[in-house]
């Protein structure tokens, strides 16, 4: 199977609310759909959505990255297995460029195969769905979390912290321990407190029902002195993206209960199978999470999830509901608190969609 043609194209669709991350507010989801189509006529998405504020490159930047690569593939074989496909990726692409061609060809592989889903490709899975969490964020009431989480079925609801008032987080954990006392918690902090901040809101909410909370402090070298201190689990998310973070903890990492893997920002397959395996083989639960991606990066995060995630764990993919539309003609499916994987092809709505022409 060789590339007959590449295109790439822009998107802009709004959030049912402004989303505020990290002290940044966003009003819409920007990014760019990566569309292969093979000389058999089979058509692969995959999409390209670096977030601002947490990506390391820009929109622009994933463009041309794309734009690069490609020139060079029209014609060119394909990778036939996931291991060409790790060969056939460069390590220098920006992360989201990455991941949006792994996601393309790994649909080209399963269609030319007749397979009807893209994790059929990765590997062996039983499941047609996968569980998500509920989602608190700084946007959203107690009352109304609580409405959906009842409606939807949620057992696990996770909850931005990391508020510049320390005591704001630990009264709405109170709350939502009286409101719902058999949810299970998460909490990411986005490296938002010092450590002493971090310890004095693990201690104020002990006895809490806290799977693990995720980076708790500015500081990823405090991560064995939080724990030291608080006994509270930990997840690794942004400590992961750096170089030798295994070097942060020289002893046991018994600490650390989970790895959160976004593929948006690791990129190369290799990087996240390697974490995967390592997550795999030391015991940690492996939870796949999006950043606010359409419908295209949504649906491959879970065909992703399905096969190398936890199994019967709840992923982070409910920062699906934020979108108030999809480049997908028919949404994707987030049916009680399990999203349901796509069928093949993907149906986009091309209407959504602005080309953008090779520079």
């Amino acid at each position: 199977m060789k590339i007959r043609q590449s295109n790439l194209f822009r998107f802009r669709v709004p959030f049912r609310q402004p989303i505020q991350v990290k002290g940044r507010t966003y009003t819409h989801r920007t990014g760019c759909l990566v569309q292969l189509v093979s000389d058999d006529k089979i058509v692969g998405w995959g999409e390209i959505s670096p977030l601002p504020g947490f990506s390391p490159e820009t929109l622009n930047e994933a463009i041309a990255a794309t734009f690069d690569f490609l020139a060079h593939q029209n014609r060119q074989a394909l990778p036939g297995s996931v291991l060409d496909l790790i060969a056939w990726l460069p390590n220098e692409l920006p992360p989201s460029t990455a991941f949006g061609l792994t996601t393309a060809v790994l649909s080209l592989m399963a269609q030319s195969r007749r397979f009807g889903y893209l994790h059929q490709v990765i590997g062996e899975s039983e499941t047609l769905s996968v569980p998500v969490n509920g989602l608190l964020t700084a946007n959203d009431t107690l009352a109304d979390i609580i409405q959906r989480l009842d409606f939807h079925g949620f057992d696990v609801l996770k909850i931005k912290v990391g508020a510049p008032d320390v005591d704001s987080d630990i009264r709405t954990i109170h709350s939502i321990r009286e409101l719902a006392p058999n949810l299970k918690l998460r909490l990411d902090a986005n490296r938002q407190w010092s450590l002493d901040e971090a310890v004095y809101f693990a201690k104020a909410i002990a006895g809490a029902p806290i799977e693990y909370i995720e980076e708790p402090v500015g500081d990823p070298f405090d991560l064995p002195k939080f724990y030291a201190e608080t006994g509270c689990p930990i997840a690794l998310d942004e400590t992961l993206l750096m170089p030798h973070w295994e070097e942060i903890f020289p002893d046991s990492t018994e600490l650390i209960r989970a790895f959160i893997l976004k593929p948006t920002f690791l990129g190369h397959p290799a990087t996240l199978l390697n974490l995967v395996n390592r997550a795999q083989n030391d015991g940690k639960l492996v939870i796949f999470t999006g950043a606010y991606e359409c419908g295209v990066g949504t649906g491959a995060i879970a065909e992703l999830a399905a096969v190398w995630g936890s199994k019967n764990t709840s992923m982070g993919l409910n920062t699906y509901r934020r979108l108030a539309q999809d480049v997908l003609k028919s949404r994707l499916i987030l049916s009680g608190k399990f999203l349901e994987l796509n069928e093949l092809p993907w149906s986009v709505n091309m209407a959504l969609l602005e080309q953008i022409d090779v520079p």
